[in-house]
């Protein structure tokens, strides 16, 4: 304490008295940058009479900070924002220092590669520890709402890392989307379209429509069966079902909308591959009286034969 007022030299330098501000992480920047935070905390120490303030740990590189929140130095972005530190706490005369810094292997963000790969992993085993252990339903919503927003704050910290990939919510949304579209034109081509729905088209739009049906209907000039184009269609919604199971997180009241229409569209193809419900016996095709099938060698309703053609298909 005797020598706590006395004059410090340091090489060159040479401190009025003993009383320094140590590094303190503040864990208050975005991207490395200084901010407001960082000017008012270690300026005011300058004014409080500090001989020397040096900032927080200050990383070299991106990937070798503690926290994301990290100051940096790693690029020419960071230099106004120490620069306007510096210039406010020699105004207080006052000196200033950095701590520079390098998490090294600890790191806890060392690659985006590394990031990413260790989140699969987590998100993985979560859903096999659910699964394994049984848990009920109700509970399981709840834990699974507490990991989706552990994993949202984690994005919100490092969106470059996430951007694009499967982990990306709004890349999943647009995937989602895209198989949505690619799964309601299969369904269209059973349903058929009305005359409002034409209208509301393009005449180029109307004309590729057709040109597909068109091709669609022949292969090699010869003409494509219904159940071939139906097994087909049911192949694909298939493999959209697989790449759908495959989908990343999403917000879950977006996921809900557009699971309703995907499923509603894979229901108009999978009712398209199913036989016709045949006319109960004894009734027509209008609810009355008449023949169960029409065309020649059809017997009349009520009779054994007509009984026995029930369960048939039915010619229109």
């Amino acid at each position: 304490m005797a020598h706590l007022f006395s004059p410090l030299t340091l090489r060159g330098l040479t401190l009025p008295h003993r009383i320094l501000v140590s590094p303190m992480c503040q864990y208050s920047s975005t991207d490395g940058l200084a901010t407001d935070w960082h000017l008012v905390h270690l300026g005011s120490r300058a004014v409080g009479g500090a001989s020397m303030v040096l900032t927080e740990a200050t990383a070299v590189t991106a990937d070798g900070r503690i926290s994301p929140k990290d100051l940096g130095i790693w690029h020419d972005d960071h230099i106004e924002g120490l620069g306007r530190i510096v210039r406010f706490v020699h105004s207080q005369s006052s000196l200033a220092g950095i701590q520079i810094a390098h998490a090294g292997r600890k790191a806890p963000l060392a690659t985006s590669s590394n990031v990413i790969a260790r989140v699969r992993s987590l998100r993985a085993r979560w859903q096999q520890e659910i699964a394994a252990r049984g848990v009920e339903p109700a509970r399981a919503a709840q834990l699974d709402q507490r990991f989706a927003a552990a994993f949202e704050r984690l994005r919100a910290a490092r969106p470059e890392v996430f951007a694009g990939t499967d982990l990306d919510p709004e890349a999943n949304r647009q995937r989602m989307e895209a198989l949505i579209s690619r799964v309601e034109k299969i369904a269209a081509s059973f349903r058929g379209s009305s005359a409002s729905d034409d209208a509301a088209l393009s005449p180029t739009t109307r004309l590729a429509a057709m040109l597909k049906e068109a091709l669609a209907s022949n292969t090699i000039g010869g003409k494509v069966d219904e159940g071939s184009r139906v097994r087909a269609a049911q192949d694909d919604v298939r493999q959209a079902q697989a790449s759908w199971s495959r989908i990343g997180p999403v917000p879950e009241a977006v996921r809900r909308t557009l699971t309703d229409r995907f499923q509603r569209a894979c229901r108009v193809i999978a009712e398209a591959g199913q036989p016709p419900v045949a006319t109960p016996p004894g009734r027509g095709p209008t609810g009355g009286p008449g023949r169960t099938g029409g065309g020649g060698g059809a017997s009349r309703s009520g009779g054994p034969s007509g009984a026995g053609r029930a369960g048939g298909s039915v010619r229109s």
